[in-house]
């Protein structure tokens, strides 16, 4: 019965599609342990197991708008702060549940920093990635899931993702992984199938970098009726000798540091996420993105996260086109760099760029070497900010500056981003761009304007130069 039914999965499934959660949940381990004696014999199998499990509650009448699972490591728990900070003063537009592996876990986290609000009662779900009919039961009870629980390359966000393309959930998560981002492009013509937005790197690193390009590429086509040719990000920050990186960052990194041949060959191809608007050009290498230059702007430094948001925006300058919309520009490019107030810092920042070794031996050095799941307060980043600059400009070198400013840490500004990217999947679907339309989507091309629009409205500011 097993293998018949197995392969009959297989077909129905789409063959040799990538299929995370399919391949476990109609698993000879995951059948035997979640149906046990339950099917009735007087009924035909197959049709008794679609019939109870593979059916998708409709949405509207699912019980929650949001679940935010994985509340209890460190991002997570800054979502929680950054729910308690924001939306627990005012009426709450939204309802939602927080979720994790293990209730007593999340219990203490809802406890330590929403006690005293309205959440302090949130409803609290369980979920575990490897147990593929929790997963079902998850997503299937809300309108979109907010996925927080890393390093997605080893924590299996996969299952979690094809789920909610399954039972038509939107999803959007805080990954900063080229290798696990490609992974889910790999989910997009299933989700736009199935009207599902699964957007990841809704966060700083991968989607600030989007949101940026898409604001000043739509006020220069305001301003001067002319597609773009290009548009540079230069980051500035400061942050707190008591900050740093945490530990899911330093796993994170370890990780891609460790990847093999395969995923680095995924990961050094600057189109590694599609995008492709030409043929092979210099300005697209990031050879481009590893130097130390100048420009009109100031002494340019490579960035780490460069390397994962110049491929986020090239794949939405194309995506935007798919979708109904228009491209940014025929022949866009996009760099992205820290910007440095002379040349000599710019030499040190290079220096240590891309060296994980060196970056430990630092941390440690200061006793800021986080263990996973761990980072600094938000005592100890108090008074660090971020200013990210966009210039886009076309053919003819007319450009537009555009000066956003957050007065937080960037892990805040990732809690803010992936919250608000949440609320519009959630509460306004028919109101996003390209409405009725899904697919694996940068939260450029999911969320438009609406989204900058909900930023600015909590916290991030921005100024036309």
């Amino acid at each position: 019965f097993f293998f018949v039914f197995c392969q009959a999965m297989v077909i129905i499934s789409g063959g040799d599609e990538y299929s995370p959660f399919t391949s476990k949940f109609y698993s000879k381990e995951a059948l035997a342990e979640y149906l046990g004696d339950s099917v009735n014999e007087n009924e035909p199998v197959l049709e008794y197991l679609f019939e109870k499990y593979n059916r998708a509650t409709p949405r509207d009448v699912r019980r929650y708008d949001i679940i935010f699972y994985g509340v209890t490591g460190y991002t997570g728990k800054l979502v929680l702060e950054y729910l308690r900070d924001v939306y627990a003063k005012k009426p709450t537009e939204f309802t939602f549940a927080l979720g994790g592996r293990t209730e007593s876990k999340v219990a203490a986290a809802q406890d330590a920093i929403l006690k005293g609000t309205p959440f302090a009662d949130a409803p609290i779900v369980t979920a575990q990635l490897d147990k593929p009919y929790t997963v079902k039961q998850l997503v299937n009870s809300c309108r979109t899931v907010v996925n927080l629980a890393g390093p997605f390359m080893t924590t299996g966000g996969e299952v979690l993702a094809e789920a909610c393309v399954i039972y038509e959930c939107d999803y959007c998560d805080v990954n900063g992984e080229l290798p696990y981002t490609y992974n889910l492009t790999r989910l997009h013509d299933r989700a736009r199938h199935n009207r599902v937005r699964l957007v990841p790197n809704s966060a700083f690193a991968g989607g600030f970098a989007d949101i940026a390009a898409f604001a000043a590429v739509r006020k220069l086509k305001e301003k001067h009726n002319k597609p773009a040719r290009s548009c540079t990000g230069y980051i500035e920050q400061s942050i707190s000798e008591l900050a740093g990186p945490s530990g899911g960052t330093l796993a994170t990194r370890a990780a891609m540091a460790n990847a093999p041949d395969s995923v680095k060959q995924i990961m050094a191809d600057p189109f590694g996420l599609g995008g492709r608007v030409s043929g092979n050009r210099p300005e697209d290498s990031d050879k481009t993105l590893s130097t130390v230059a100048k420009d009109e702007v100031g002494w340019l430094a490579p960035f780490n996260y460069a390397f994962l948001d110049t491929r986020v925006v090239r794949r939405a300058n194309v995506m935007h086109q798919l979708m109904g919309g228009g491209l940014y520009g025929p022949v866009f490019n996009h760099q992205e760099y820290i910007l440095c107030p002379t040349e000599e810092i710019a030499q040190e920042i290079k220096k240590r760029a891309g060296s994980t070794k060196k970056e430990e031996e630092d941390l440690k050095a200061k006793g800021r070497y986080f263990a996973q799941g761990q980072g600094p307060s938000m005592e100890e980043m108090k008074g660090s900010w971020i200013r990210y600059t966009t210039v886009a400009r076309t053919e003819d070198k007319e450009q537009v500056k555009l000066v956003f400013n957050f007065d937080v840490e960037a892990y805040y500004a990732t809690a803010q981003i992936t919250t608000e990217v949440a609320i519009c999947l959630a509460m306004a679907r028919d109101q996003l761009p390209y409405a009725g339309k899904g697919g694996v989507l940068s939260p450029s091309v999911a969320c438009g304007q609406m989204l900058v629009d909900r930023l600015l409205a909590n916290g991030m500011s921005v100024s036309v130069e």
